[in-house]
């Protein structure tokens, strides 16, 4: 398989969580690679998954499509899934989509390890 350029995508387990770290892009590009790699991740039930996207400079709605099928297959496992999200293009596009209420959201790495993330991003 040839890597995907689009974005770059690595993987920590720290204080019990996996940490995924997406950069670049989240669109149809790199989705079926995402979803591989959260398939992957996913194979034990109660997973705490902490998805960095702080360092994402697009996501499509096929990016967006991924990111809900790993939030609802992370609860189907009775698991958890928490954004990490610093700013836009991120955070506005979950506010214009209404996924700013589904989601829970966190500003930082350690705020998502801690199970601090908000269920709502905030607004200004």
């Amino acid at each position: 398989m040839v890597p995907d350029p689009s974005a770059a995508m690595s993987v920590a387990h720290v204080d019990g969580a996996v940490v995924l770290s997406v950069a670049g892009s989240l669109d149809i590009a790199s989705a079926t690679g995402f979803r591989r790699l959260v398939n992957e991740l996913l194979v034990e039930a109660r997973v705490r998954l902490v998805v960095d996207l702080t360092d994402i400079d697009f996501v499509d709605s096929v990016g967006l499509g991924v990111l809900v099928s790993a939030h609802r297959r992370t609860r189907g496992l009775r698991g958890g899934m928490i954004l990490v999200v610093d700013g836009d293009p991120v955070t506005r596009l979950l506010r214009l989509t209404g996924l700013d209420r589904v989601f829970r959201v966190a500003a930082t790495r350690a705020q998502a390890l801690a199970g601090e993330g908000d269920t709502a991003v905030r607004r200004p």
